[in-house]
C-alpha cells in the first residue's frame, strides 16, 4: 500500500512529469555529454571528488537521525551507497522508477519514508535480488509495531507461543476473533487516517493467523457478554456472528460462551491470561487511552483466573451460546 498523498502514483510518485526549476539535475546528477566542455568530478585536476550535495536538500541533523527507525536508516544507507557506487544519477534512477529525483532525495534525507514500490524498483534497477524488499519489510513491520500501544506489544510478541488462553470481553468483540470490517470500522471511528486503518486491519488478521493457523494452535476459552454482539452496528453484526460460528465449527480447541443480560456478574475491563510450555503465565489487562498493560505477577494472574471462572459459571453453555449467536446471524 502506498501513502495516499499527492506525491504518489503507480506505487511511487505523482509529481508533474514536466521539468520545472525543482526538477533540474542537481550537481551530483550532472554528467558530461558529447560536446560538453564542463569538467566532471572524475576529470578534475585534483582527482575525483565526492558528489556535491544539492543545497536545496534539507540537512539531516543528528536529532533527526535518532528519530528514524533502524530499518529505515538501513534502507536509506543501502539506497545511497548503491546509487553512488553505480555512478547513476538520481535523474536516471527516477526515470527508471517512474518518479522524480526530488522524491528520491527526500527519501535519502528521511523527509519521506520508502515505499514498497520503491523497494521493488530499486531491486530491479540495481539487480539486488530482493535486498531492498527485505529491508522494506523490516521497515514496514517496525512501522506497524509502532501503531500498537506499548502495553500490548509484549502480548503480540508472545501470543503465538501460548498453549492456553482465557479471555473475557464485556463490551466489544475480542480482537482474537474480530472480522476485518469490524477492525476497520472501529479504527475509522476513532479518527485515524484510512491508510492507517488498513494497517490495523492487516496487523489484526496477521495476528489471528499466527495464533490459530498453526498445527499446535492454543486452546482458547472466550467468555463475552451478549452486549458485545448485540450493541454492534447492524450492518456488521451478522458478519461477526457468522465468524464466531465458523470458529466453533472449525476448531474444537475454541470455546465461546455468552453471558446473558440478566446475569449481573462481570468485570468492567476485558482481560486475558496466557499459559506457555516453559515460561510463566502472563496476563493482559485492557484499559482506555492506550494504557493497557501486561503482567506476570502471580497474585494478579490468580485473581483474574478466579474472576474468569466465576464469569464462566454464569455464562451459557457453548451449545446455548451457539444458538444465541445464530440468532444474530438470522435477525439482520
Amino acid at each position: 500500500m502506498f501513502p495516499s498523498t499527492p506525491e504518489f502514483v503507480n506505487g511511487i510518485n505523482q509529481e508533474p512529469p514536466h521539468l520545472s526549476d525543482d526538477t533540474q539535475p542537481t550537481p551530483d546528477d550532472t554528467h558530461a555529454t558529447p560536446g560538453d566542455t564542463r569538467v566532471t568530478p572524475e576529470q578534475h585536476p585534483d582527482g575525483p571528488r565526492r558528489p556535491t550535495r544539492d543545497p536545496r536538500e534539507t540537512p539531516v541533523t543528528v536529532e533527526k537521525i535518532l528519530e528514524i527507525s533502524s530499518p529505515q536508516r538501513m534502507f536509506v544507507a543501502e539506497m545511497r551507497a548503491l546509487r553512488e557506487a553505480s555512478g547513476a544519477s538520481r535523474n536516471k534512477i527516477a526515470q527508471s522508477l517512474d518518479c522524480t529525483p526530488q522524491w528520491l532525495a527526500k527519501v535519502e534525507s528521511f523527509e519521506k519514508p520508502p515505499s514498497e514500490a520503491l523497494a521493488t524498483g530499486l531491486d530491479r534497477f540495481h539487480n539486488t535480488r530482493g535486498t531492498f524488499r527485505r529491508l522494506w519489510d523490516e521497515f514496514d513491520d517496525d512501522r506497524k509495531r509502532g501503531l500498537v500501544a506499548n502495553g500490548a506489544r509484549r502480548l503480540f510478541d508472545v501470543e503465538p507461543k501460548a498453549t492456553h488462553m482465557i479471555a473475557y470481553e464485556p463490551l466489544i468483540i475480542s480482537g482474537l476473533v474480530q472480522t476485518e470490517e469490524v477492525v476497520r470500522r472501529m479504527h475509522l471511528g476513532g479518527g485515524v487516517h484510512p491508510q492507517e486503518a488498513e494497517d490495523y486491519v492487516s496487523m489484526r488478521m496477521e495476528r489471528q493467523k499466527k495464533i490459530f493457523d498453526r498445527p499446535d494452535a492454543p486452546w482458547l476459552f472466550l467468555v463475552m457478554r451478549e452486549a458485545a454482539l448485540r450493541d454492534m452496528p447492524r450492518d456488521l453484526r451478522a458478519g461477526q456472528a457468522q465468524k464466531l460460528l465458523q470458529l466453533l465449527e472449525l476448531s474444537r480447541r475454541i470455546s465461546i460462551q455468552i453471558v446473558p443480560p440478566e446475569e449481573l456478574a462481570g468485570d468492567p475491563s476485558g482481560f486475558a491470561v496466557l499459559s506457555f510450555p516453559k515460561e510463566p503465565d502472563m496476563a493482559y489487562i485492557e484499559s482506555s487511552g492506550r494504557t493497557s498493560r501486561t503482567t506476570e505477577d502471580p497474585e494478579i494472574i490468580t485473581r483474574l483466573t478466579e474472576i474468569f471462572n466465576r464469569l464462566r459459571s454464569s455464562a451459557l453453555s457453548v451449545r446455548e451460546s451457539r444458538r444465541v449467536i445464530q440468532k444474530y446471524v438470522e435477525s439482520t
